[in-house]
């Protein structure tokens, strides 16, 4: 008997699986197989969710994509001028496809290079909130920085020392507006693909979402199909204008007109408003996903 009982120990049975009449029970075993099939059902269910976006996670894609929407006031204002030309459709159309594209081809360049690093991996859960941490405190010090008595100081020596050298280039092009202007003026189909192509590339927004599409590790399809939605949803400030002026030219330009004169009436307390919001929801999420 305690040779039956050495040799089982060596084997890794445990003693308890013995009967008192020296036969071998599963009593411990099975305990022990209990155990080992509740943690690989566990790591199962860890790995299903680390590599399958969650409806939080989407539900916070779809958050950055609008939030970076709008706080893109530049979109509108070069709506606004690209509608006072002629072929404006045309013209908008362009700027929208150099601008989408754009965007799509230097995020997917971006993720493959965060996907390609690791540092934003499925295996890494702590990664993602601290950016998420990071850029939010960033726009929250920016939102801190405007409310101050010495920011609106130092803009308003900016603007001044702005409209000193916008006069004094004017000046010297004899009258002629800037090179966006140009592109815009001229009606080129080619430049505007180009305008919109640079004044639309990732910002810290896309960025974060980059981040998290990197961390769950999708297939290439899924990646590029969250990366278009994204983008459809990010440019709607471009899409709807365009839609609109397609169907009742001048109501979308008189909207257009009206929303642009109501960002330039509130531009400091909307930027505020908006980075507190932005910079708030970053930094709530990211310490909730820690604390999770």
């Amino acid at each position: 008997m305690r040779v039956l009982v050495s040799v089982l120990r060596r084997t890794g049975i445990p003693p308890a699986s013995l009967d008192p009449d020296g036969r071998c029970s599963v009593r411990g075993g099975a305990g022990q197989s209990a155990t080992a099939s509740a943690a690989r059902s566990r790591s199962r269910r860890t790995l299903t969710r680390e590599l399958h976006p969650s409806s939080a996670v989407t539900a916070h894609l779809t958050a950055l994509a609008i939030l970076a929407a709008i706080t893109s006031p530049t979109a509108i204002a070069a709506v606004l001028v690209i509608l006072h030309r002629p072929h404006p459709v045309r013209l908008l159309a362009a700027y929208l496809a150099g601008s989408f594209v754009a965007s799509l081809t230097v995020g997917a360049l971006i993720l493959a290079g965060l996907n390609a690093s690791g540092i934003f991996g499925a295996r890494s859960s702590t990664a993602t909130p601290i950016l998420d941490i990071v850029i939010g405190a960033v726009i929250l010090t920016s939102a801190a920085w405007l409310s101050s008595e010495r920011s609106i100081e130092v803009r308003r020596r900016a603007v001044a020392r702005r409209e000193r050298h916008r006069a004094a280039q004017l000046a010297k092009r004899g009258g002629q507006p800037g090179a966006s202007a140009r592109i815009i003026n001229r009606g080129s189909v080619a430049l505007l693909l180009a305008l919109g192509a640079a004044m639309h590339l990732p910002g810290l927004l896309y960025l974060d979402a980059l981040a998290k599409l990197s961390h769950q590790n999708q297939s290439a399809s899924r990646t590029v199909l969250a990366l278009f939605i994204f983008n459809v949803i990010m440019l709607a400030p471009l899409e709807l204008p365009l839609a609109g002026f397609v169907l009742d030219a001048r109501r979308t330009e008189q909207m257009v007109t009206a929303l642009n004169s109501f960002i330039r009436r509130h531009r400091r307390s909307g930027l505020l408003a908006a980075c507190v919001a932005v910079g708030g929801y970053l930094v709530l999420s990211g310490v909730i996903a820690l604390i999770g």
